[in-house]
């Protein structure tokens, strides 16, 4: 856990940690600019939790289906290195 809610502070967490490949975020600015930083060359993508919950954020009534992972054959699948 970070100590708080700061860009700098997730670029210097990041960047301490150079194998990154993947950040997995909410959709807060501060994290995409953290991540960007901290790890330029990492792919960035948002956890179903935050997706799942977005809509009730918004106030809108209901549930977005969970996301779909997409086929290994997909451009996105692609550039992300199965382990």
């Amino acid at each position: 856990m970070l100590a708080d809610r700061e860009a700098a502070s997730l670029a210097a967490w990041l960047a301490e940690r150079p194998g990154v490949e993947v950040v997995c975020r909410d959709r807060a600015p501060f994290f995409a600019e953290g991540a960007t930083a901290g790890a330029p060359r990492a792919v960035q993508v948002a956890d179903r939790w935050h997706l799942w919950q977005q809509p009730q954020r918004g106030g809108r009534a209901g549930r977005r289906p969970p996301p779909t992972v997409p086929p290994r054959g997909n451009s996105l699948a692609k550039s992300v290195n199965y382990r």
